[in-house]
C-alpha cells in the first residue's frame, strides 16, 4: 500500500500471491542477480497482474530494504548479518531450500505528513526534547566523526524545501535532480511529477587506489537535490576541500559557485559564502536560464564502481545532460498554450 509514492503497509507473504506466481518471480529473481554476476544482498522488485497472474520487472535496489523486518518475522533470518556475513568476503550460509516460511508479518510506516495539506511531507514541529546526556555525547562523537554527516540530513531537508515550489502554473525553476545510474532526470515546478530524462554522464574527478575511468558507472545516486536547493556544486566556494577531493582547485570552487548565479533565481538567504562576502548561494535552477546560456548544474558526487558490488572508485564532477532542459521548456510552452 503506498500514498504520494511512498509505502505505508508491507506485508508478508502477499496474500494475493499464489505458490506457483511466487515460485516463478523467485526464479526471475535470481536469473537476473546470476546474469549480472552480482553479490551481495539486494532486492529485485516487480509488479503483479492480479488478474492475469503475471508479473513484471521494476527495478532491483543493491541494499537492504526498509522493509526487511517482515522477512526477517516469517524466515526466522537475520539479514542485516547475513549481509554483513556475504561483505566480508564468505559464502552464503544456507541455500533456498533452507529457508521455511513460517506466519504472517505486517510493517506499518509512521510517515512525517500533514494530513490538511493533502498528506505532504512535513517534519511538524518539535514544541521540547529532552535526552540523557550519554546519548547527547554518543550523537555529538558520531557526528564529529562522519564527514558526511550532514549531508545526511541536507538531502531530505533540501526535498522538503523544494516540494513547497511544486505545482506552481509556468513556474520554471527546477524542484528536482535525480539519476539512477543509467538515466538523469529533472522535475520543473510548472509541469507537476514529469520526468525529463537524458542518458546520465560519467563524472570526472580523482580516482581511489589503483582505479580509473575505464571502472567509472555513470552518474548515480540522490545527493544532486542538495545542489537543487542551492549546496553541494552550487556552494562550492565555501568548501575549497571539496574542490581538492574532486580534483579541483579553491580558485575551480569559486568560479563554479559564480557560474551557477547565472542559471538561478535568486540567493539563498540563509547560505552565506565568507570568500564572496557572504553573499547567498545561488538558488533555484531556471530551465530558461539553462537553455539560453548553456550552463549546466555542477554537480559533486562520488563515482560508483561500474562492476556491481565494487562500491565508491572515486569522487568527480559532473553536469545533467544538456537536452533535458530545452525539453522542459518545451513542455512548458504547450502547457501555457492549452
Amino acid at each position: 500500500m503506498q500514498r504520494r509514492y511512498q509505502k505505508l503497509v508491507e506485508e508478508a507473504p502477499a496474500p494475493l500471491l499464489g505458490d506457483k506466481l511466487r515460485a516463478e518471480m523467485r526464479q526471475a529473481a535470481i536469473a537476473f542477480a546470476e546474469r549480472l554476476r552480482y553479490r551481495g544482498l539486494g532486492t529485485v522488485e516487480f509488479l503483479v497482474d492480479c488478474e492475469r497472474g503475471g508479473f513484471y520487472f521494476l527495478e532491483m535496489n543493491a541494499r537492504i530494504q526498509v522493509e526487511h523486518p517482515v522477512t526477517e518475522a516469517i524466515s526466522g533470518l537475520d539479514l542485516v548479518a547475513e549481509q554483513i556475513w556475504v561483505a566480508e568476503g564468505n559464502r552464503l550460509r544456507l541455500g533456498q531450500d533452507d529457508i521455511e516460511l513460517t506466519g504472517h508479518a505486517i510493517e506499518c510506516r509512521i510517515n512525517a505528513e500533514d494530513w490538511s495539506d493533502s498528506f505532504r511531507p512535513s517534519p511538524g514541529t518539535i514544541a521540547a526534547a529532552s535526552f540523557p546526556a550519554s546519548e547527547i555525547a554518543r550523537a555529538a562523537t558520531f557526528i564529529g566523526g562522519n564527514d558526511h554527516f550532514f549531508l545526511n540530513l541536507a538531502m531530505p531537508a533540501c526535498k522538503l524545501a523544494l516540494d513547497a515550489a511544486r505545482d506552481i502554473p509556468g513556474a520554471t525553476m527546477v524542484v528536482a535532480m535525480a539519476r539512477n545510474g543509467t538515466d538523469f532526470g529533472v522535475q520543473v515546478s510548472g509541469t507537476g511529477d514529469q520526468w525529463f530524462t537524458a542518458p546520465a554522464l560519467t563524472p570526472e574527478g580523482l580516482f581511489l587506489g589503483s582505479y580509473g575511468p575505464q571502472d567509472a558507472n555513470p552518474d548515480i545516486g540522490d545527493s544532486a537535490i542538495t545542489e537543487t536547493a542551492g549546496l553541494g556544486g552550487f556552494a562550492m566556494a565555501a568548501a575549497p576541500a571539496i574542490a581538492a577531493l574532486v580534483g579541483g582547485t579553491a580558485a575551480d570552487a569559486l568560479a563554479a559557485t559564480r557560474r551557477m548565479y547565472e542559471i538561478t533565481l535568486a540567493e539563498h538567504p540563509l547560505f552565506g559564502v565568507p570568500a564572496l562576502e557572504f553573499r547567498g548561494t545561488p538558488a533555484g535552477i531556471d530551465v530558461t536560464l539553462v537553455a539560453r546560456t548553456s550552463i549546466l548544474p555542477q554537480i559533486n558526487t562520488g563515482m560508483a564502481g561500474r562492476v556491481a558490488g565494487t562500491g565508491q572508485v572515486g569522487a568527480g564532477l559532473v553536469t545533467p545532460p544538456a537536452q533535458i532542459f530545452p525539453a522542459a521548456l518545451r513542455a512548458l510552452a504547450r502547457a501555457a498554450r492549452a
